[in-house]
């Protein structure tokens, strides 16, 4: 596990869109695919402590290879200052880097990189993003046609390159208790997928 600053974050995305097609906004900290075939999945925020944890690791599991191998992911944290517990959840998240030898603030490094035995590291920061009401994109490093965004306000969404990897997905997900929901979907189609069809 290792802290990114948002510059960091910024060039991982740059070194690798070759391979994911994820495209970096040069102003806002949010990412998109320019794809015609680009196409999204938006699931309801969930609303207990325990849909929270569910959500969470599945999500964690939406980033696997297959949902066989975890190849580790890129976490970013976009909103982490909503509301007045946010120090609580700084204090958590810098307390869980330091247990891996990483003493940067979340103000100076709001990146995490996940290595390939760190999956249930990565849920734990998503769950912190769902308990506190904050932003976030989780990108896997492989499979490379998908991302994850968490929003600070009701709803978190996988992104895809295509509309295949999000069937695949959606098929993925049936037997699960979340589903997808179509209410504003156009809205989040628009953000992460502008040129789709």
């Amino acid at each position: 596990m290792k802290s990114l600053t948002e510059a960091e974050v910024r060039q991982w995305i740059d070194k690798w869109h070759s391979e994911t097609g994820i495209q970096v906004d040069s102003e806002y900290p949010s990412l998109y695919y320019n794809d015609p075939k680009a196409n999204i999945l938006v699931f309801p925020y969930p609303q207990t402590p325990l849909e929270a944890t569910y959500h969470a690791q599945l999500i964690s599991a939406i980033v696997w290879n297959d949902n066989q191998n975890f190849e580790g992911a890129l976490f970013w944290l976009t909103r982490w200052d909503l509301g007045p517990t946010s120090p609580v959840g700084w204090r958590l998240l810098e307390r869980v880097r330091a247990g891996f030898g990483d003493t940067r603030s979340l103000e100076i490094a709001p990146g995490q990189s996940f290595r390939r035995d760190e999956c249930s590291d990565l849920s734990v920061f998503a769950l912190t993003t769902f308990a506190f009401g904050w932003s976030a994109f989780i990108i896997p490093f492989w499979p490379a046609g998908h991302f994850v965004y968490i929003d600070h306000k009701d709803r978190w969404c996988i992104v895809s390159r295509t509309t295949e990897t999000r069937d695949a997905i959606a098929r993925s997900l049936t037997s699960l208790e979340t589903k997808p929901c179509e209410d504003d979907i156009f809205k989040w189609r628009e953000r992460f997928c502008p040129n789709a069809s």
